[in-house]
């Protein structure tokens, strides 16, 4: 079982997530998307930092991205905006589509939405419920 995270933790992420987030990615939807990749641990593995982006192979950015959680979740914004370019080349330029290529790759994301997309939009929905400039 999951420990649950601490409220300061979280609110530190929101706040990481507000700051990187834009109007085809919302902050509810990155701050899902750290804790379903990693539980807003930098360190975890197999990918780079909380939002686990693919950067094993280049040992630096990958470090910054454990190290940096603002880039991190900058990384996140851009990586699902290249997605929703990508999706649009499969005539299906949405989140869904983007979400499921950030999780599952090229070949999912070119067939139905995964149930990671799903789930991660389930949550995205939840956290928006909260406000995020809220100090615990």
């Amino acid at each position: 079982a999951w420990e649950p995270v601490p409220p300061t933790i979280a609110w530190i992420h929101a706040q990481h997530a507000r700051a990187a987030a834009n109007e085809s990615v919302p902050a509810p939807l990155l701050l899902a998307i750290g804790f379903k990749e990693s539980r807003f641990k930098p360190v975890a593995r197999p990918q780079c930092g909380v939002t686990q982006i693919a950067a094993r192979k280049d040992r630096a950015r990958c470090r910054r991205l454990r190290d940096d959680n603002q880039y991190a979740y900058d990384s996140a914004v851009e990586h699902l905006e290249a997605w929703l370019d990508q999706c649009a080349t499969y005539g299906k330029r949405n989140i869904r589509c983007a979400l499921t290529g950030y999780g599952r790759g090229t070949a999912a994301a070119r067939g139905k939405t995964d149930p990671y997309a799903l789930n991660t939009l389930r949550l995205a929905a939840r956290i928006s419920t909260h406000d995020l400039t809220v100090n615990p």
